[in-house]
């Protein structure tokens, strides 16, 4: 597993697609395009109830949040992904997300080898967890965050792994600069286990 992609996501804080970014664990509701209730009841999943699935009321939906644990999620979550990041838009996306053309056919081919290699990254990190909201009258997935739980320092040691999502050269080397200024504050305000007893 490429360590840049594990140290992107080495943190107990959440990574939030259609929702907001938060340090404690929550339902992430979806866009504004949807109307939910402010009184919601919601409750966290924990990683002592990591398959636990709960349901909320909303004025005009029901949401269902559980635990990914179909590949077959990740086409759809990922789209969602790319969709919170472009609006609005977010140039980090394309650090870990490259379109190599400008036509339908060279996104539709990144849009593939993003969702092909997240899938890889969750099922080659055990501490990784992906949460997805589904609406439970379409069955669509709305929402979507991936956690990491580590009992000891993720960044323990240092990584020359490259972004290798990127062909050999100057981009690469660019890539790998923007990289490593993307996470030096995590391995040093993180460096320490994110689960207490």
């Amino acid at each position: 597993m490429p360590r840049y992609a594990a140290k992107r996501r080495r943190t107990r804080r959440n990574r939030c697609h259609t929702g907001v970014h938060s340090s404690e664990p929550k339902i992430i509701l979806p866009s504004s395009k949807f109307q939910y209730s402010s009184k919601a009841c919601i409750q966290a999943v924990s990683k002592d109830r990591p398959s636990e699935s709960l349901q909320l009321s909303s004025r005009t939906m029901f949401f269902h949040l559980q635990e990914v644990t179909s590949a077959s999620d990740f086409s759809e979550i990922i789209k969602l992904e790319w969709r919170s990041y472009e609006d609005p838009y977010s140039p980090l996306l394309r650090l870990f997300f490259p379109i190599f053309g400008t036509d339908s056919e060279a996104r539709a081919e990144s849009l593939q080898e993003s969702t092909d290699r997240q899938i890889k990254w969750h099922e080659s990190d055990p501490s990784s967890h992906w949460i997805k909201v589904t609406d439970s009258s379409s069955g669509n997935i709305v929402g979507a965050a991936n956690w990491n739980f580590f009992d000891e320092n993720p960044y323990s040691t240092e990584s020359d792994e490259e972004c290798t999502w990127f062909k050999e050269g100057e981009d690469r080397k660019m890539a790998n600069f923007l990289m490593g200024q993307f996470l030096t504050p995590r391995t040093t305000y993180m460096a320490k286990p994110h689960v207490c007893e």
